[in-house]
């Protein structure tokens, strides 16, 4: 009895150094599951299949090996085996994640057709991708939009799927960033139900990709999709993909999936030229419910970087201080508030920790780490909530600066702090104050 406490100890401290060096969503997928004991010299880790066993041998023996070093100040043996008496069922929720029948589930509703500006910038990505939604795989398929960062490729790559569902609510859509089709994709390997996941993607009359560019170099990611691209074209499926470069331009694509994204339309999204730039920050500060005169709009929309997602945080940074200090958006408050970002000395998300860190007394590290008390969470989702309303970083992005989170985690925990702020004053306060530290200017 005492000899096997010791083995079990010995893999919970082994499991607690992993769970620190890996990011959460890798180590909930790939290590979690394991088991493990020593033996002989030996630790002898346990895993539910094959494929497992290759994965964690070629991505993470190093890291098990350094822990092992670690409890025992000596070097140690590593060896695999497979469970064969279907001890992982424990783990069965792997199977159930991310199945659900229909799956368009976008995450702004306000990206739609109609809300979307349109110029010479775009029309004919707009275009293209309206078309699409109108015929989907009769009129070009598969269509690859590509364009910078920020220009509205995720915009239009959502409002098909809003049309879909509103107008065609027959057609199966799926939207998803590459990031979640692999993790969807590991998950299944790991739970052993590769099946429902080609059932649930190869079966479906428009895939709507996002991000495609970071395809490059996960060659078990790339292999699925050509499968699956294939099965929908050859169904006279609609597929639609964005990207921030040509397919030519993506590092480490496989030339057959290359040439399949390149049999449709490319469309291109540039920076929109002045008068569509005015245009964008009128529409988009109307839906903020912000009061901005013409004469504002044109001079955000002369910005040297004003880029759709610069200018949204323009809007947002006004916005905030237009609200917190009570005053009229005009175009003074505007030359004013936007003066730090233009002269490059934006919000940077170092900023927002460091200042949620020292207000709830907290470490960043401790913000960043998988702690999961009260006293972490909270200050912790109201630093994912401040770094995407003052900064403008995307989920994913978001997840990476918090320690390598899943971008779903920020999204559950910027939705919760919204539904806080509307329903608990207290919160409210704090987060208030804490946005007054971080714009807080005495000379607004």
């Amino acid at each position: 009895m005492e000899e096997k406490l010791i083995k079990e100890n010995t893999w919970n401290q082994i499991e607690i150094i992993l769970s620190e060096a890996i990011p959460e969503k890798e180590y909930d997928i790939w290590l979690r599951p394991l088991s493990g004991q020593v033996m002989d010299n030996k630790l002898i880790i346990t895993a539910p299949n094959r494929f497992f066993c290759q994965r964690i041998n070629d991505h993470y023996k190093g890291v098990i090996t350094k822990a092992c070093e670690h409890i025992y100040n000596k070097k140690m043996d590593i060896e695999f085996k497979i469970d064969l008496n279907g001890n992982f069922s424990n783990h069965a929720h792997l199977q159930n994640q991310h199945y659900s029948e229909f799956i368009f589930k976008p995450f702004n509703d306000r990206y739609i057709f109609s809300s979307f500006i349109v110029g010479p910038s775009n029309e004919l990505a707009y275009a293209a991708c309206h078309a699409a939604a109108n015929n989907p795989g009769i009129l070009y398929n598969p269509l690859f939009i590509f364009g910078d960062s920020g220009l509205g490729k995720t915009h239009l790559l959502t409002a098909v799927g809003h049309f879909l569902k509103q107008h065609k609510p027959l057609v199966k859509t799926c939207y998803n960033t590459i990031e979640s089709f692999t993790n969807e994709l590991n998950q299944a390997i790991v739970g052993d139900t590769l099946n429902r996941f080609r059932n649930k993607y190869r079966k479906l009359d428009c895939l709507l990709l996002d991000d495609i560019q970071l395809l490059a170099g996960n060659d078990r990611t790339q292999e699925e999709l050509f499968h699956t691209f294939n099965a929908l074209y050859d169904n006279g499926k609609q597929i639609i993909v964005t990207s921030d470069k040509k397919p030519k331009d993506i590092p480490s694509l496989e030339k057959r999936l290359r040439t399949r994204f390149e049999w449709g339309l490319l469309a291109d999204l540039q920076l929109p030229e002045e008068e569509t730039r005015v245009s964008i920050v009128q529409e988009k500060s109307k839906q903020m419910g912000l009061p901005l005169s013409k004469s504002a709009a044109l001079y955000l929309a002369k910005q040297p970087e004003s880029s759709i997602r610069v200018l949204e945080g323009y809007l947002t940074r006004i916005q905030a201080v237009s609200r917190l200090k009570n005053l009229e958006p005009t175009l003074e408050l505007v030359r004013t508030v936007i003066k730090p970002l233009v002269d490059q000395n934006p919000i940077a998300p170092e900023d927002v920790l460091r200042v949620v860190s020292s207000h709830f007394a907290v470490k960043v590290a401790d913000l960043k780490s998988k702690k999961k008390t009260r006293d972490i969470t909270l200050p912790r989702q109201i630093a994912m909530y401040l770094i995407r309303k003052l900064t403008g970083a995307s989920f994913p992005e978001i997840g990476r600066i918090m320690g390598g989170k899943d971008h779903s985690t920020v999204v559950k925990g910027v939705k919760k702090i919204e539904i806080l702020i509307a329903n608990d004053s207290e919160t409210n306060e704090k987060i208030m104050l804490v946005e007054k530290a971080l714009l807080g200017r005495d000379s607004f």
